[in-house]
Formats: structure tokens, C-alpha cells, sequence
């Protein structure tokens, strides 16, 4: 059974190259060790980075020989972003199994073998979602630890039939499946949401989402301030443009914008508050998490009341 693995080029330009090429490494060692066929497609957008820099980098971290069974392609995608090249990507697949991995993220021991064997050995299994966490590097990376939408690291891994959502950086799909269930376009403005929109739709269809979380990857924090910002801005202005999508006036569309953050901001204080062993969380870095996410969320506000007031403007200011 060939594999297909997925890899967008645009999350990189916004983190640091380091886990990039930490994630190329692992990705290749876990191929070589599930010993199935497998094809890697590095999918870019020449507009945004060059074919040869995609292909040097990778190159240099992906060392292929004649013995493994890694094969890997590199494809343009112009005027392409994130969602659409993995769409794209998809579409170019020949594996009987996609996976999507991002350029951010860095998988742990086993992360390819827990997403794709069940695929693999169940044949009523279309979809596996893994767990994505914040890596608690620093304070930056343990306030979103604790308060972003990302769950924490799994210290007892399980696997749920019934899951909810999934996102599009940790999941395999059945091509057969995804090729009728690719991800949705989003409304005109919006940058990240897709693969929230294509949960809700498999569940309509009554397609069961695995959940595995011994398929864990580490994603960074927010890289800087200025990433900070324009990431909670964007959030805001996409959660506001989601809710749009439904039959809703304009104050339930800020009611639900007040609630998510709401929910939000007690989830950071819960769990800043609660007993995080590997975090080593002293009381000042507890108060600082709470601070660092309370203006997190302000500036969500701020994205979603903006993009209520001037949404072609907001459409072009924050992509992430």
C-alpha cells in the first residue's frame, strides 16, 4: 500500500527553519522505518519562496538511497496557500493513504506508523487525526500551551472513534475519501478554519474522525511579537467570518466572538493554575502565561470587530 505524504512550504517562512529540517529528518527516518512504499510531495508556491531553495533544503536533509522506499517530488502551486496546496498536493497523490504533515511541526516516535496503521489494518477506517501540543519552550510557548486551541501533550495515549475535529497539520485520510471530501474553500478573507468546516462535514455524513493521540507532533508558539499580533488579529477575523457562514445577525456573530474568548481565557487560568509536571510552572510564569493570553484574546476581539467594520481590508492585512 503506498503512502502519500503531504508537506506545504509556507508555515516555514514564518518559524524557524531549525524545526523544519528537525521535521524532514524525522519524517524521512519513521518512512524508511514503516517499510511501505512512500512518496513525499513537497508542494510550494514560487511566488512566495523558489523551487531550487525548497529543493536544496530538503535535499540536505533527506538523504535517499537506492535500498529505502522514499521517493520524493517537489511541485509549484502558483498564487497557492496553505489549504490549496495541500488540495493540490492531494490531487498529484498516487498513495492509497495521505498524510498531512506542516513544515512547523516536529512528530514524535511513531507518528507515522500511529496515523497510518490503522488505515491500514481496518478497512471501515478512513480518517486518523493525531495530537498536535504548543511546545513549552518558553513563556511564549507555555502561555499558548495553556490557552490556545491545541490540546496538551498526551502522557496517556488512546484512541477515540467519536473525535470532533482535527487539524490539517496531524491527519491521514483514505484517498478514496478525500478525494470527495477535500478541504472546503473558506469565505473571501480567511486564512485558517478549513479543516474545522471539513470535520463538521464528515460528521454530517456520519463518517467516524479516529482519533489517535500516540500521533502526537510539537507545533511552535507564536515566533515574535509581530507573529503575535497578526496571528490573534487573523484568529479573530476568521472566527468572525465562520460564524458569518451561518444564517446569523451581526450581534450573534459578536456574541460568539465574546464567548469563544471567554472560554478561552478561563481554559488559560484552569489550567495555568492546575499541576503541569513537565511544564515546571513557577507562580510568576502563571501569571505571565494569564497576561500574555489575555492580550492574545483582546487583540481577537480587536480582529473580529475590524473585519465586521472593514472586511476586505482585514482579508488583505493578516495572512497566516
Amino acid at each position: 500500500m503506498l503512502v502519500s505524504i503531504i508537506i506545504e512550504w509556507e508555515n516555514v517562512l514564518l518559524s524557524e527553519m531549525k524545526r523544519c529540517t528537525t521535521m524532514l529528518q524525522e519524517l524521512h527516518a519513521q518512512a524508511v522505518s514503516l517499510k511501505l512504499p512512500i512518496e513525499i510531495i513537497v508542494l510550494s508556491n514560487p511566488e512566495q519562496v523558489s523551487t531550487e531553495t525548497v529543493k536544496s533544503i530538503v535535499n540536505e536533509n533527506i538523504q535517499l538511497d537506492v535500498v529505502n522506499p522514499v521517493v520524493v517530488r517537489f511541485e509549484e502551486a502558483v498564487g497557492c496557500h496553505y489549504y490549496e496546496l495541500k488540495n493540490y498536493g492531494a490531487g498529484l497523490a498516487n498513495g492509497d493513504i495521505i498524510v498531512f504533515i506542516d513544515t512547523d511541526v516536529i512528530p514524535e516516535n511513531g507518528w507515522l506508523y500511529e496515523l497510518t496503521g490503522p488505515i491500514i489494518e481496518h478497512s471501515d477506517v478512513n480518517v486518523v487525526a493525531g495530537n498536535t501540543y504548543i511546545d513549552p519552550v518558553d513563556i511564549m510557548g507555555k502561555a499558548f500551551a495553556l490557552g490556545w486551541f491545541f490540546p496538551m501533550r498526551e502522557t496517556k495515549p488512546s484512541i477515540d472513534k467519536y473525535g470532533k475535529e482535527f487539524f490539517a497539520n496531524n491527519v491521514a485520510f483514505r484517498k478514496t475519501l478525500f478525494e470527495k471530501y477535500p478541504f472546503p474553500p473558506m469565505p473571501s478573507g480567511m486564512t485558517r478554519g478549513a479543516c474545522e468546516m471539513l470535520a463538521e462535514k464528515l460528521i454530517e455524513q456520519n463518517i467516524p474522525i479516529w482519533i489517535n493521540n500516540a500521533a502526537q507532533t510539537s507545533h511552535p508558539a507564536p515566533r515574535g511579537w509581530r507573529h503575535f499580533s497578526a496571528r490573534a488579529l487573523a484568529n479573530g477575523r476568521d472566527r468572525f467570518l465562520r460564524r458569518k457562514m451561518k444564517p446569523t445577525s451581526s450581534l450573534k456573530s459578536y456574541l460568539y466572538l465574546y464567548t469563544y474568548v471567554f472560554g478561552r481565557i478561563k481554559q488559560t487560568v484552569k489550567r495555568s493554575f492546575s499541576k503541569y509536571d513537565y511544564f515546571e510552572l513557577t507562580f510568576t510564569d502563571k501569571v505571565l502565561s494569564c497576561s500574555i493570553m489575555g492580550i492574545y484574546y483582546i487583540l481577537v476581539i480587536a480582529g473580529g470587530s475590524l473585519t465586521s467594520l472593514f472586511p476586505a481590508l482585514t482579508a488583505r492585512w493578516w495572512r497566516v
